[in-house]
Order: structure tokens, then sequence, then C-alpha cells
């Protein structure tokens, strides 16, 4: 089986591909990394925004 490039799939792509090979370590490492690099969409920076927090962490996930 010739290996996957993961470097050329989508976040959408490659994590869907983590979540059926879930003994990829490597995928799950490389769709981390992804993750952890994108630019944050909210800051939190007064009670009204920790109070939204839910409302984004929502938005967030359903973007996923």
């Amino acid at each position: 089986m010739s290996k996957l490039n993961f470097d050329t799939m989508t976040k959408s792509e490659l994590r869907a591909y983590v979540l059926a090979n879930r003994h990829d370590r490597e995928a799950f490492y490389i769709f981390a990394d992804r993750v952890r690099k994108m630019k944050p969409r909210a800051t939190l920076r007064t009670d009204a925004d920790f109070e939204r927090l839910p409302e984004l962490v929502r938005s967030i996930v359903s973007e996923s």
C-alpha cells in the first residue's frame, strides 16, 4: 500500500481520515499540528466574550 500524502489533504479530509483511522498516530499528529497553527478566530477580552464561549466553541466544532 502506498503512503498517503497528508499535506495534500484538506483539513476536512484529514479530519475524516483521522476519525476513521484512529490508530494512525502520524496522521493524528499532522492534524493536531495543522489545527494548532490555525489563526484564532475569536479573542476573549470581556465578560461578555466569556459568556459567548459556548456559542463560539459550537461554531468552531461545526465547521470542522
